[in-house]
């Protein structure tokens, strides 16, 4: 059975062709080879896939791959059990389709096949057709119904067995019969029920006498009915006879050579289910850019070798880039429409946290090869998101497949590049991750099919070969007009020598810091957010730099966490010194583990070659100096052909040189030539950035060592950074580096710093500064402090999720605005993982062996702690041999541990036992299973969980009647959530309260017996304020079978109505409950305490006010605004002037003293707002000449300071008269910066503005809150109010005489209207803040 497992996963085809190897002796033939046979092929394409993606992407945007797998695998399943009735074989999945042959095994001639191949196709009409897919019941969109149509040809197929790196071998099908099959395909109509099945002429020819059918004008028959049919037969059956007489364990060592990785484990228990997993990928879909003639040639009946052994190289050449950094085949098909392979990144047992970035490294490699290899022209669709990956069909046939709108996505960029003449095209969510490596093209928007909103792409390339490697008259077009935007074509990468690019890395790095945390040269720099540890390693690597210089070089090792600033200090660093030494900056990446050297093979090239000219001659010299100082022989220089891009000339003794001594050579000879540049510098330094350590090889660590060892002696500062050397970041491909770390750390005169996550208040301004805000509530700030854990890249990954997918809170005006109702503690459970922790994470996951991850899994769903007992009861496979070993696993490598607050530690006995309680070490790994596991996973899970703790709870039970004395038992009354349940025998029996429907069940045992349950170490036993029930509030409880992690209020009532509740009952549960109510309590005492840290945050960073310079430049912006609004009064007051409000100073901001509501006419202005002495009429019909008044703002309020607020609510504990009955609709603004007269003050102010109508009231609030946005979310440049000012500034003229006439006339027009005397403005001061008006809008 186990041999007939994994023979389900290649066609009957192959399982025949290792059988015949086997009979004929032959051990092994390596690819190339070829199958060649004749029989009928189907080709079925089931209709409406597209459709159903895209309507359960948008239902559930997270689950919607699982929904579509659950669907359209039921929906393949009915059809591969007609298939296989029939005694055909799926030979390939081929996303919504598939394609059948019938094995030459079942000793049937052609006719028989076609027989077969058309009753089989007219089952799957009657019996498969209109299949209904039916939503959700929220759902507002119809059910959608799947069709099928179907192709059948007969003729020679050849299987093409090509590939063979790593051992991994691909096959695909070819021959007329299958054009034929494909031909028959695209002319079936889906909608139409007759038209479902099309037979090829050749086809139809063997069989017209069976099938009755309706010939068309190209000879293909649609076939209406079969006259006669034949016996059914069972593809298990066809199989187990080819197996018979072989040996099985060559069957499945040849089989593994097809199968995928994810699912081996799993295999021989038949337990493939939990294989399937909703990850985190990287698709690539390749068109490899074959022509049509090619094509046809490669389906002739007859195909040369030299076309196999074509086809071959090129499936090499991909084979080799995409398993050098280390992705995943899915799929390979050939046919009339071109050859197309699916890449996926981030599979089992390989992802990544960097898996984007190795797809497009991987992508490019293939272009720049198959160009210059085989003059192809390959077109890629990169794409990265969320899908399901798992098994498709049943125990017969099936594949390890990839499903989810990610994998549509990228074969209709496929499409597009294809139809631009090739290239690689990506998606954004993969240029937004990879940006900071590499360099794209922005390609603009396009509309694809299944997307609403139009698709950003982006073309990756290599910032130094921007025109290497393309297309002749692309290049020749881009060195004409040296500008890359006029590039109408993609252009085809030439992937850079040392795999990333890393000026592009640092530049970025130092661009998004400036973004993220301020301009280093403005006032609020940048400094503030980083913690004084990392100030105290910037002070100390300048001045080990200035001692370089002086010829006293020296290391600086730092260690930290991912995201805590190692980059940033390269940064930092390169941005001080760049400009007085030469700084080089090489980040080591996990891909290049392989390569000799693959960090220091920039900084070597630039030394030989300085020029970049390729000048043997002085290559050759500059390595000939360098093993003179390093006593190597001359004639030795071959061994550097390992890291030179050019070849120098070796001898026999070189060649036949170790090659453990040949990269000896190199790495002394390289250490030399750094030594002796070193030497030359006089007055500058060479310093050398080396980022993420972690992922150097053993040549590179050693040519590392050998430098620090003569750093003390050089003008040469190294500065290495990396993550913790532990098991949890060491990668499981590379050698552990551990012992070289040690010997650089502990060599004399290495500095080492360990950076720390940030601390509470640095972290809350980041908090505050991601959500544009001056102050965020505390319960907000600490439920993301909390779980970031000091980073601040979760950090900005988890304010995009929590505001923009779980709607969590808005921000408007400066202001965080939470949702009602939010259930903290539900929310740390249920909130989505950041993709910086799910790509990091994914990583450790994979290189643990199955049995820990699936136990993982059952950790996640039980809840925040978990016990080991537990999962080993709920551990669904049937293999349980050392689970506890890899539970010890899990504590080693630090994904786990126990928990201190319910675990008694034992002084003599410290290990751990199975019985303690153990939580995540990040919480956040538990909210990544839960994501991971697919909902019927999930499903089963949680039902293995309840039945475990079930049967414990039982257990107990059973146990107490042995000893009745140290039961306490009530007959009472059981309510849930105010509902009655029934009369109950309530027993508390140690730290449980069990309710039994009689007596005799509680004595009869077993879990069923038990109704309802709860754990009376996590309730709340409320005091009694009705003498004859007790309330309970439940966190942990079963009812009808089903465990809750959730708040449930139980009543206990007592049988005898009108007496009291026993008083010994309630002290037992009572004792049994004080340690989870010491614990509530000390939890109210920590929010307590939290909101009183937060608000102390809050005034340190209040009180980081402006410098007087700032408050200068504030002032004189916010004074010429007012004072330019007055004047543009003048052209249509009616647009200025729309809503009158009346406004009073509050003097505090809790209390005030109550006095009369004035009148006041407000001004909106670009920077706030001004109030004018007065009450404005309802319209103005235009200045009269001869109406001249004067008016002048009583009160002005700045909008843009971090501290502005603006809100229709009446703030907290406000003490305010009421509002006049005439103008009953307030804004309550708060303020830093006011005016009175001319006088300016900086006091936070709260003004209160009412409004005779809601209406106003609305859209003064827009109107003010749009001012305030611009200051807050910078967006100063698109606002339309800005846009408002810059055109009225471009057309308005400095005003002369004649202009203030007009001002005056207009201003005359409104005070005859409002009849309220006001003094005039002053003409000089108008004339002389004229300019600085203009020029400040």
């Amino acid at each position: 059975m186990s041999t007939l497992a994994h023979c389900s996963y290649v066609p009957s085809a192959l399982v025949e062709h290792f059988k015949e190897l086997y009979e004929s002796k032959g051990e092994k033939i390596a690819a190339p080879f070829r199958q060649s046979y004749e029989t009928a092929v189907l080709f079925a394409d089931v209709s409406g896939f597209t459709k159903l993606a895209e309507r359960l992407a948008v239902e559930d945007p997270d689950r919607g791959h699982e929904l579509l797998h659950e669907n359209i695998n039921t929906y393949f399943v009915r059809i591969i059990r007609v298939i296989g009735s029939q005694g055909g074989d799926i030979f390939k999945f081929v996303g919504d389709a598939m394609i059948v042959l019938w094995p030459k095994s079942s000793q049937e001639d052609l006719r028989s096949l076609v027989q077969r191949a058309g009753q089989c196709a007219m089952q799957i009409k009657s019996q498969c057709q209109g299949f209904e897919i039916k939503l959700s019941k929220e759902s507002k969109l119809e059910n959608l119904r799947l069709n099928v149509k179907v192709g059948i040809g007969v003729g020679r197929i050849n299987i093409l067995h090509v590939g063979g790196i790593y051992d991994r071998l691909e096959y695909v099908p070819t021959g007329g019969a299958l054009l034929q099959a494909f031909n028959a395909e695209k002319q079936a109509d889906a909608k139409n029920k007759d038209e479902r099945v099309i037979m090829s002429p050749k086809a139809y020819a063997l069989v017209s006498d069976i099938f009755t059918a309706t010939k068309r004008a190209s000879g293909y028959a649609c076939i209406k009915e079969c006259n006669k049919t034949v016996r059914k037969t069972s593809l298990i059956h066809i199989m187990r006879s080819i197996l018979e007489g072989v040996d099985q364990d060559y069957v499945r060592k040849r089989v593994s050579q097809y199968e995928p990785a994810a699912v081996r484990p799993y295999i021989e228990s038949f337990e493939e289910q939990w294989a399937a997993e909703s990850r985190d990928v990287t698709v690539l879909f390749v068109e490899l850019g074959l022509s049509e003639e090619r094509l046809c040639n490669m389906s002739n009946e007859k195909t040369s070798s030299g076309d196999l052994n074509w086809v071959h190289d090129i499936i090499s050449i991909v084979q080799t880039a995409v398993y050098r950094y280390e992705g995943s085949i899915n799929k390979f098909l050939m046919d009339d429409k071109g050859s197309t392979l699916l890449a996926v990144f981030g599979l089992p047992p390989l992802a990544h946290e960097d898996d984007p970035l190795r797809a497009l490294f991987a992508s490019m490699q293939i272009c720049t090869e198959l160009k210059l290899k085989h003059g192809l022209y390959p077109s890629i669709g990169v794409t990265t998101g969320s899908a399901f990956c798992g098994i498709i069909g049943n125990v017969s046939r099936r594949e390890y497949t990839v499903l989810g709108d990610c994998v549509n996505l990228a074969a209709r960029l496929m499409q597009y590049s294809k139809e631009q003449h090739g290239g690689v095209i990506c998606d954004g969510a993969t240029w937004h991750i990879t940006r900071s490596d590499i360099k794209f093209y922005f390609l603009g928007k396009i509309d694809v099919k299944g997307k609403k909103k139009p698709v950003k792409i982006f073309h990756p390339y290599a910032q130094d070969a921007i025109t290497n490697f393309v297309r002749p008259e692309i290049k020749e077009r881009a060195l004409k007009n040296s500008v890359l935007d006029g590039l109408d074509s993609f252009r085809l990468g030439k992937l850079p020598k040392e795999g990333y690019n890393p000026k592009q890395m640092l530049l970025s790095e130092v661009q998004h810091s400036r973004t993220k945390f301020g301009d280093p040269r403005s006032s609020l720099t940048s400094r503030q957010f980083e913690p004084q540890l990392f100030q105290d390693a910037v002070v100390q690597i300048d001045g080990l730099v200035r001692k370089a210089i002086t010829g006293n070089g020296s290391v600086f090792v730092c260690e930290s966490d991912v995201g805590l600033g190692k980059t940033r200090l390269c940064a930092r660093i390169n941005f001080m010194w760049r400009s007085r030494a030469s700084v080089t900056y090489m980040k080591a990446h996990g891909f290049n583990v392989r390569t000799i050297l693959c960090s220091f093979r920039p900084l070597i090239i630039k030394i030989v070659d300085p020029l970049d000219e390729g000048d043997y001659k002085q290559i050759c010299a500059t390595i000939h100096e360098a093993m003179e100082k390093a006593k190597i022989p001359k004639k030795n220089a071959g061994v550097m052909n390992e890291i030179l891009p050019i070849k120098i000339a070796e001898i026999e003794d070189t060649l036949a040189m170790p090659t453990k001594d040949r990269i000896r050579q190199c790495i002394d000879i390289c250490a030399s030539i750094i030594i002796i540049a070193c030497e030359r510098r006089k007055s500058d330094a060479m310093i050398l950035l080396i980022d993420d350590a972690i992922f150097l090889n053993e040549h590179s660590w050693t040519l590392l060592n050998l430098l620090a060892s003569k750093a003390q002696y050089l003008s040469l500062f190294i500065l290495v950074t990396t993550r913790p050397i532990t098991k949890t970041y060491c990668a499981s491909y590379a050698k552990d580096p551990t012992p070289w770390y040690n010997e650089l750390v502990t060599r004399p005169g290495t500095a080492f710093k360990q950076l720390e996550p940030l601390p509470d208040d640095v972290i809350y301004r980041i908090v505050c500064q991601s959500l544009r805000v001056n102050d965020c509530p505390p319960e907000l700030a600490h439920f993301i402090i909390q779980e970031a854990h000091g980073n601040p890249n979760i950090i900005r990954d988890f304010v995009f999720i929590l505001e923009e997918k779980e709607h969590l809170f808005t921000v408007d005006a400066g202001s965080v605005i939470l949702r009602k109702g939010i259930n903290w503690e539900t929310l740390k459970r249920d909130v989505r993982c950041p993709r910086s922790v799910r790509m990091l994470a994914a990583r450790q996951l994979d290189r643990l062996s199955h049995k820990a991850q699936i136990m993982l899994k059952i950790g996640a769903l039980i809840g925040e702690t978990f016990q080991f007992w537990l999962i080993e009861e709920a551990y669904p496979l049937k293999d349980r041999t050392g689970l506890w070993e890899h539970f010890l696993n899990l504590l080693e490598w630090n994904i786990i541990m126990k928990h201190e607050e319910i675990t008694r530690w034992d002084e003599e006995a410290k290990e751990p036992t199975k019985t303690d309680s153990f939580v995540f070490t990040n919480r956040l790994m538990g909210n990544l299973l839960r994501s991971r596991t697919v909902r019927k996973q999930a499903h089963r899970l949680q039902n293995l969980i309840d039945s475990a703790k079930l049967k414990r709870a039982a257990a107990l039970a059973a146990e107490s009647l042995k000893d009745e004395e140290k039961v306490t038992r009530l007959i009472v009354y059981l309510s849930l959530e105010k509902k009655p349940v029934g009369k109950f025998l309530a027993l508390v029996i140690e730290t449980g309260l069990y309710f039994y429907k009689s007596e005799t069940e509680w004595q009869h045992g077993g879990a069923n017996s038990i109704s309802a349950y709860i754990d009376l170490s996590s309730c709340l036993v409320h005091e009694m304020v009705d003498p004859g029930c007790v309330k309970i509030d439940a966190y942990n409880w079963m009812h009808e079978g089903q465990f809750r992690e959730q708040k449930g209020a139980f009543t206990i009532k007592s049988i005898v109505e009108g007496r009291p509740f026993p008083l010994t009952f309630f002290r037992t549960m009572k004792n049994r409950t004080s340690t989870f109510e010491l614990s509530l309590l000390t939890k109210q005492r920590s929010i307590a305490d939290m909101k009183l840290r937060y608000k102390k945050i809050q005034e340190r960073k209040s009180r980081k006010d402006y410098t007087p310079s700032e408050k200068s430049k504030i002032e004189r912006e916010f004074r010429s605004s007012v004072k330019f609004a007055l004047r543009m009064v003048y052209k249509n007051p009616a647009d200025h002037i729309r809503a009158y409000g009346n406004c009073m100073v509050l003097k505090s901001r809790k209390f005030i003293r109550f006095g009369e509501w004035k009148r006041r006419t407000a001004l909106l202005t670009k920077n706030g707002l001004a109030f004018v002495n007065g009450h404005m009429a309802k319209s103005i019909q235009g200045p009269s000449p001869d109406r001249r008044i004067s008016i002048n703002a009583s009160r002005m309020i700045c909008l843009k300071t971090h501290s502005c607020k603006v809100q229709m609510e009446k703030p907290p504990k406000l003490l305010m008269a009421e509002l006049p009955r005439s103008h009953p609709f307030p804004l309550f603004i708060q303020a830093l910066l006011w005016a009175k007269g001319e006088k300016m003050v900086w006091s936070m102010k709260l003004f209160v503005i009412t409004f005779d109508t809601k209406e106003k009231q609305t859209i003064w609030k827009t109107k003010i809150r749009k001012i305030i946005n611009v200051h807050h979310h910078g967006e100063a440049s698109g606002s339309k109010l800005a846009k408002f000012y810059r055109s009225s500034a471009r057309y308005t003229p400095r005003p002369s005489a004649i202009h203030l006439a007009k001002i005056q006339s207009a201003l005359a027009s409104l005070s005859e209207v409002s009849g309220i005397p006001v003094d005039l403005l002053n003409d000089s001061e108008l004339e002389s803040g004229a300019e600085e008006i203009e020029g400040n809008c």
